[in-house]
Protein backbone atom coordinates (compact mmCIF):
# COMPACT_ATOMS: atom_id res chain seq x y z
CA UNK A 1 0.00 0.00 0.00
CA UNK A 2 1.17 3.21 -0.97
CA UNK A 3 1.46 5.59 1.54
CA UNK A 4 3.67 8.86 1.59
CA UNK A 5 5.18 7.58 4.71
CA UNK A 6 8.20 9.92 5.16
CA UNK A 7 10.30 11.86 8.39
CA UNK A 8 13.04 14.44 7.70
CA UNK A 9 15.08 17.61 8.42
CA UNK A 10 17.92 18.67 6.71
CA UNK A 11 20.78 20.46 7.42
CA UNK A 12 21.71 22.74 5.30
CA UNK A 13 25.44 24.18 5.25
CA UNK A 14 25.57 28.00 5.19
CA UNK A 15 27.64 30.34 6.90
CA UNK A 16 26.54 32.01 9.91
CA UNK A 17 24.32 35.34 9.04
CA UNK A 18 23.95 34.53 4.98
CA UNK A 19 20.35 32.47 5.78
CA UNK A 20 17.06 33.91 6.65
CA UNK A 21 14.03 31.12 8.18
CA UNK A 22 10.73 31.59 6.72
CA UNK A 23 7.71 30.06 7.99
CA UNK A 24 3.72 29.91 6.15
CA UNK A 25 2.59 31.72 9.18
CA UNK A 26 4.70 34.88 8.77
CA UNK A 27 4.85 36.90 5.78
CA UNK A 28 8.36 37.37 3.50
CA UNK A 29 9.21 39.57 0.89
CA UNK A 30 11.06 37.14 -1.01
CA UNK A 31 8.69 34.19 -0.68
CA UNK A 32 5.42 35.54 0.40
CA UNK A 33 2.81 36.42 -2.48
CA UNK A 34 0.82 39.99 -2.60
CA UNK A 35 -2.19 40.32 -3.94
CA UNK A 36 -1.07 42.48 -6.68
CA UNK A 37 1.92 40.27 -8.10
CA UNK A 38 0.05 37.36 -8.71
CA UNK A 39 -2.95 37.69 -11.40
CA UNK A 40 -6.81 37.47 -10.97
CA UNK A 41 -9.03 34.70 -11.82
CA UNK A 42 -9.90 35.44 -15.12
CA UNK A 43 -6.07 35.74 -15.97
CA UNK A 44 -4.13 32.54 -17.20
CA UNK A 45 -1.05 31.43 -14.86
CA UNK A 46 2.09 29.01 -15.49
CA UNK A 47 2.06 26.77 -12.22
CA UNK A 48 5.95 26.00 -12.20
CA UNK A 49 8.02 24.42 -9.20
CA UNK A 50 11.45 26.64 -8.46
CA UNK A 51 14.47 25.19 -6.68
CA UNK A 52 16.66 27.69 -5.13
CA UNK A 53 20.41 26.58 -5.06
CA UNK A 54 20.82 26.66 -0.82
CA UNK A 55 16.83 26.94 0.07
CA UNK A 56 15.64 24.41 2.35
CA UNK A 57 12.26 23.18 2.55
CA UNK A 58 11.10 21.69 6.16
CA UNK A 59 7.76 19.74 5.58
CA UNK A 60 5.64 17.71 8.07
CA UNK A 61 3.17 14.85 6.77
CA UNK A 62 0.13 13.27 8.96
CA UNK A 63 -1.51 10.52 8.40
CA UNK A 64 -5.06 8.94 9.95
CA UNK A 65 -5.79 5.81 8.61
CA UNK A 66 -8.64 3.36 9.43
CA UNK A 67 -8.26 -0.10 8.28
CA UNK A 68 -11.10 -3.09 8.86
CA UNK A 69 -9.67 -6.55 7.91
CA UNK A 70 -12.03 -9.71 7.17
CA UNK A 71 -10.11 -12.70 7.75
CA UNK A 72 -10.86 -16.69 6.81
CA UNK A 73 -12.51 -18.04 9.96
CA UNK A 74 -12.74 -15.05 11.98
CA UNK A 75 -16.65 -14.16 12.94
CA UNK A 76 -15.66 -10.22 13.54
CA UNK A 77 -13.23 -8.43 11.27
CA UNK A 78 -10.04 -6.47 12.94
CA UNK A 79 -10.29 -2.86 13.51
CA UNK A 80 -7.03 -1.21 12.51
CA UNK A 81 -6.31 3.10 13.20
CA UNK A 82 -3.10 4.56 12.45
CA UNK A 83 -1.92 8.28 13.37
CA UNK A 84 1.36 8.98 12.10
CA UNK A 85 3.30 12.20 11.60
CA UNK A 86 6.71 12.79 10.24
CA UNK A 87 9.12 15.30 9.70
CA UNK A 88 11.85 15.80 6.76
CA UNK A 89 13.09 18.18 4.77
CA UNK A 90 14.92 18.80 1.57
CA UNK A 91 17.75 21.13 0.68
CA UNK A 92 18.89 22.12 -2.67
CA UNK A 93 22.39 21.27 -2.82
CA UNK A 94 23.65 22.68 -6.02
CA UNK A 95 22.82 23.40 -9.93
CA UNK A 96 23.75 20.15 -12.60
CA UNK A 97 24.27 20.95 -16.05
CA UNK A 98 21.11 22.19 -18.58
CA UNK A 99 19.81 23.59 -15.64
CA UNK A 100 18.65 20.92 -13.48
CA UNK A 101 19.15 20.41 -9.52
CA UNK A 102 20.63 18.42 -7.41
CA UNK A 103 18.42 17.70 -4.54
CA UNK A 104 19.07 15.74 -0.63
CA UNK A 105 16.17 14.65 1.96
CA UNK A 106 16.62 13.80 5.16
CA UNK A 107 14.75 12.12 7.45
CA UNK A 108 13.89 13.53 10.99
CA UNK A 109 11.53 12.36 13.04
CA UNK A 110 8.66 10.02 13.30
CA UNK A 111 5.24 9.44 15.91
CA UNK A 112 3.61 6.97 15.41
CA UNK A 113 0.47 5.27 17.32
CA UNK A 114 -1.51 1.67 16.46
CA UNK A 115 -4.22 0.42 18.10
CA UNK A 116 -6.07 -2.81 16.67
CA UNK A 117 -9.80 -3.32 18.55
CA UNK A 118 -9.40 -0.62 20.56
CA UNK A 119 -5.97 -2.05 22.23
CA UNK A 120 -2.41 0.12 21.83
CA UNK A 121 -0.22 -2.18 20.17
CA UNK A 122 2.30 0.37 18.93
CA UNK A 123 3.63 3.69 20.15
CA UNK A 124 6.72 5.59 18.48
CA UNK A 125 8.15 8.44 19.35
CA UNK A 126 11.47 8.49 17.69
CA UNK A 127 12.75 12.25 19.73
CA UNK A 128 12.29 9.72 22.83
CA UNK A 129 13.47 6.69 24.11
CA UNK A 130 12.43 3.55 22.71
CA UNK A 131 9.88 1.79 24.82
CA UNK A 132 8.58 -1.76 24.20
CA UNK A 133 6.25 -1.36 22.06
CA UNK A 134 8.14 -1.21 19.35
CA UNK A 135 9.29 -4.51 19.70
CA UNK A 136 7.79 -5.12 16.08
CA UNK A 137 10.84 -5.35 13.48
CA UNK A 138 9.34 -2.75 10.88
CA UNK A 139 8.51 -0.25 13.38
CA UNK A 140 12.02 -0.68 14.76
CA UNK A 141 12.97 0.32 11.24
CA UNK A 142 11.31 3.92 11.63
CA UNK A 143 14.10 4.59 14.24
CA UNK A 144 16.88 3.64 12.04
CA UNK A 145 16.64 5.60 9.40
CA UNK A 146 16.57 8.74 11.15
CA UNK A 147 18.86 11.07 9.66
CA UNK A 148 19.19 8.35 6.61
CA UNK A 149 20.03 10.76 3.01
CA UNK A 150 18.42 10.36 -0.40
CA UNK A 151 19.47 12.81 -2.78
CA UNK A 152 17.91 13.20 -6.32
CA UNK A 153 19.26 14.30 -9.87
CA UNK A 154 16.26 17.15 -11.35
CA UNK A 155 16.24 18.47 -15.04
CA UNK A 156 15.68 21.77 -16.20
CA UNK A 157 12.02 21.18 -16.48
CA UNK A 158 12.12 19.81 -12.57
CA UNK A 159 11.11 15.98 -12.82
CA UNK A 160 13.45 13.83 -11.62
CA UNK A 161 16.34 11.85 -13.59
CA UNK A 162 17.91 10.06 -10.94
CA UNK A 163 17.67 8.46 -7.43
CA UNK A 164 20.66 7.91 -5.26
CA UNK A 165 21.01 6.22 -1.76
CA UNK A 166 17.93 3.76 -2.05
CA UNK A 167 19.18 0.39 -1.23
CA UNK A 168 21.64 1.78 1.35
CA UNK A 169 18.66 3.55 3.27
CA UNK A 170 17.10 0.00 2.52
CA UNK A 171 19.60 -1.77 4.38
CA UNK A 172 19.43 0.64 6.80
CA UNK A 173 15.68 0.04 7.30
CA UNK A 174 15.62 -3.40 7.91
CA UNK A 175 18.39 -3.86 9.24
CA UNK A 176 17.90 -6.91 12.53
CA UNK A 177 14.46 -7.85 11.26
CA UNK A 178 12.92 -10.72 10.72
CA UNK A 179 11.90 -11.33 6.85
CA UNK A 180 8.47 -10.31 7.46
CA UNK A 181 10.01 -6.97 8.70
CA UNK A 182 11.89 -6.77 5.69
CA UNK A 183 9.25 -7.12 3.26
CA UNK A 184 7.31 -4.63 4.86
CA UNK A 185 9.97 -1.79 4.67
CA UNK A 186 10.92 -2.33 1.30
CA UNK A 187 7.44 -2.30 -0.02
CA UNK A 188 6.72 0.79 1.57
CA UNK A 189 10.25 2.73 0.70
CA UNK A 190 11.41 2.52 -2.73
CA UNK A 191 12.58 4.23 -5.78
CA UNK A 192 8.82 5.51 -6.75
CA UNK A 193 7.83 6.45 -3.28
CA UNK A 194 11.19 9.05 -2.87
CA UNK A 195 10.22 10.59 -6.70
CA UNK A 196 6.68 11.42 -5.25
CA UNK A 197 8.77 13.19 -2.48
CA UNK A 198 9.85 15.65 -4.35
CA UNK A 199 8.49 15.60 -7.94
CA UNK A 200 5.20 18.21 -7.72
CA UNK A 201 5.94 19.64 -11.10
CA UNK A 202 4.30 16.42 -12.83
CA UNK A 203 0.87 16.86 -11.03
CA UNK A 204 0.93 20.83 -12.86
CA UNK A 205 -0.62 21.72 -15.61
CA UNK A 206 1.84 21.58 -19.12
CA UNK A 207 0.30 24.90 -20.17
CA UNK A 208 -0.80 28.25 -18.32
CA UNK A 209 -4.81 27.48 -16.72
CA UNK A 210 -7.39 30.21 -15.23
CA UNK A 211 -10.09 29.03 -13.11
CA UNK A 212 -12.23 26.39 -14.10
CA UNK A 213 -9.42 24.53 -16.34
CA UNK A 214 -8.76 21.16 -15.87
CA UNK A 215 -6.06 18.32 -16.94
CA UNK A 216 -4.81 15.11 -15.85
CA UNK A 217 -2.74 13.41 -14.33
CA UNK A 218 -1.59 9.90 -14.93
CA UNK A 219 0.61 7.94 -12.93
CA UNK A 220 2.32 4.29 -12.68
CA UNK A 221 3.94 3.33 -9.38
CA UNK A 222 6.04 -0.06 -8.99
CA UNK A 223 5.68 -1.46 -5.11
CA UNK A 224 6.75 -4.76 -4.20
CA UNK A 225 3.71 -7.46 -3.85
CA UNK A 226 1.62 -4.41 -5.65
CA UNK A 227 3.42 -4.57 -8.68
CA UNK A 228 2.29 -1.93 -10.91
CA UNK A 229 -0.27 0.87 -9.10
CA UNK A 230 -1.80 3.13 -12.02
CA UNK A 231 -3.22 6.27 -10.14
CA UNK A 232 -5.80 8.25 -12.77
CA UNK A 233 -6.74 11.77 -11.11
CA UNK A 234 -8.18 14.95 -12.82
CA UNK A 235 -7.49 18.03 -11.24
CA UNK A 236 -9.03 21.77 -11.78
CA UNK A 237 -7.40 24.67 -10.84
CA UNK A 238 -10.02 26.57 -8.38
CA UNK A 239 -8.94 30.08 -8.46
CA UNK A 240 -6.82 31.92 -5.83
CA UNK A 241 -6.96 31.22 -1.99
CA UNK A 242 -4.79 32.34 0.74
CA UNK A 243 -3.49 29.62 2.45
CA UNK A 244 -0.73 30.50 5.12
CA UNK A 245 -0.20 33.77 4.56
CA UNK A 246 0.19 33.27 1.20
CA UNK A 247 -1.20 33.83 -2.64
CA UNK A 248 -2.08 30.29 -3.79
CA UNK A 249 -3.17 28.61 -6.82
CA UNK A 250 -5.99 26.35 -5.42
CA UNK A 251 -6.12 22.85 -7.36
CA UNK A 252 -8.74 20.04 -6.11
CA UNK A 253 -8.13 16.34 -7.42
CA UNK A 254 -10.00 13.33 -7.82
CA UNK A 255 -9.68 9.73 -9.18
CA UNK A 256 -8.59 6.18 -8.97
CA UNK A 257 -6.01 3.65 -8.41
CA UNK A 258 -5.80 0.16 -8.77
CA UNK A 259 -3.24 -2.08 -9.28
CA UNK A 260 -3.43 -6.16 -10.13
CA UNK A 261 -0.22 -7.46 -7.90
CA UNK A 262 3.28 -8.60 -8.55
CA UNK A 263 3.51 -11.55 -10.69
CA UNK A 264 7.08 -12.38 -8.79
CA UNK A 265 5.38 -12.46 -5.57
CA UNK A 266 2.79 -14.33 -6.87
CA UNK A 267 4.88 -17.29 -7.29
CA UNK A 268 6.06 -17.30 -3.80
CA UNK A 269 2.19 -17.53 -2.56
CA UNK A 270 1.77 -13.71 -1.73
CA UNK A 271 0.06 -11.95 -4.10
CA UNK A 272 -2.15 -8.02 -3.26
CA UNK A 273 -4.39 -6.08 -5.54
CA UNK A 274 -5.82 -2.78 -4.90
CA UNK A 275 -9.68 -2.60 -6.42
CA UNK A 276 -12.14 -0.24 -5.84
CA UNK A 277 -9.46 2.64 -4.91
CA UNK A 278 -10.61 5.99 -4.90
CA UNK A 279 -8.08 9.35 -4.27
CA UNK A 280 -9.70 12.96 -3.72
CA UNK A 281 -7.91 15.95 -2.37
CA UNK A 282 -6.87 19.50 -2.58
CA UNK A 283 -3.45 21.17 -3.03
CA UNK A 284 -2.61 24.69 -2.42
CA UNK A 285 0.49 25.82 -4.13
CA UNK A 286 2.43 29.09 -4.12
CA UNK A 287 3.89 30.02 -7.91
CA UNK A 288 5.89 32.79 -6.43
CA UNK A 289 7.61 30.37 -3.80
CA UNK A 290 7.31 27.60 -6.22
CA UNK A 291 6.61 25.10 -4.36
CA UNK A 292 3.04 23.50 -2.65
CA UNK A 293 2.31 25.20 0.47
CA UNK A 294 0.29 22.16 1.55
CA UNK A 295 -1.48 19.01 0.20
CA UNK A 296 -5.12 17.42 1.60
CA UNK A 297 -5.38 13.35 0.68
CA UNK A 298 -7.91 11.21 0.98
CA UNK A 299 -7.74 7.81 0.12
CA UNK A 300 -10.44 4.86 0.24
CA UNK A 301 -9.33 1.83 -1.07
CA UNK A 302 -9.90 -2.38 -0.93
CA UNK A 303 -7.19 -4.26 -0.80
CA UNK A 304 -7.18 -8.16 -1.42
CA UNK A 305 -4.26 -10.05 -0.21
CA UNK A 306 -3.43 -13.79 -0.79
CA UNK A 307 -0.63 -15.11 2.11
CA UNK A 308 0.62 -18.35 2.29
CA UNK A 309 0.08 -20.68 5.47
CA UNK A 310 2.48 -22.73 7.11
CA UNK A 311 2.21 -26.69 6.61
CA UNK A 312 0.84 -28.48 9.48
CA UNK A 313 2.59 -31.86 10.14
CA UNK A 314 1.69 -34.39 12.22
CA UNK A 315 3.55 -36.52 14.91
CA UNK A 316 4.41 -38.84 11.70
CA UNK A 317 5.67 -35.76 10.38
CA UNK A 318 3.60 -36.45 7.24
CA UNK A 319 2.07 -33.37 5.44
CA UNK A 320 -1.56 -32.99 6.19
CA UNK A 321 -3.95 -32.04 3.73
CA UNK A 322 -4.56 -27.97 4.74
CA UNK A 323 -5.00 -25.06 2.88
CA UNK A 324 -1.91 -23.77 1.47
CA UNK A 325 -3.20 -19.92 1.51
CA UNK A 326 -5.38 -18.08 3.16
CA UNK A 327 -7.27 -14.73 1.29
CA UNK A 328 -7.78 -11.67 3.59
CA UNK A 329 -9.53 -8.61 2.71
CA UNK A 330 -8.65 -4.81 3.84
CA UNK A 331 -11.03 -1.96 3.64
CA UNK A 332 -9.16 1.07 4.42
CA UNK A 333 -9.43 4.69 4.94
CA UNK A 334 -7.05 7.44 5.14
CA UNK A 335 -6.35 11.20 5.33
CA UNK A 336 -3.06 12.19 4.31
CA UNK A 337 -1.76 15.83 5.19
CA UNK A 338 1.68 17.14 4.10
CA UNK A 339 2.60 20.79 5.32
CA UNK A 340 5.57 23.32 4.51
CA UNK A 341 6.29 24.19 7.76
CA UNK A 342 9.49 26.52 7.16
CA UNK A 343 11.55 27.30 4.16
CA UNK A 344 15.27 28.47 5.04
CA UNK A 345 16.41 30.74 1.90
CA UNK A 346 20.02 31.33 1.11
CA UNK A 347 20.97 34.64 0.89
CA UNK A 348 20.55 36.60 -2.47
Amino acid sequence: MKILWVFVMAALSMCAGCKKSETPGKSASSSASSDASLPDDGQPVTLRVKWPVGNRYAERMQVDGNTETHMPMSPKPMLQKIDLSQEYSVTVLGERPNGGRELELEFESAEMDVTMNGKPVVNLDTKAEAGPAESNPAVAGFRQIIGAKIKFHVDASNRVEKVEGVKEFSAKASAGSNPQGRAAMQSMFNEDYFKQMVDFQRSLPPQPVKKGDTWPVKTEINAPVLGAMNIDLNYTFQGWEQRDNRKCAAMDFAGTMSSKGDAAAASTGMSMKVESGKLSGKTWFDPELGHPVETSLNQDMVLHMTMPMPRMRTNTNAAVQAPTSQNITNNTKQNVVIKLVEVVSAAK
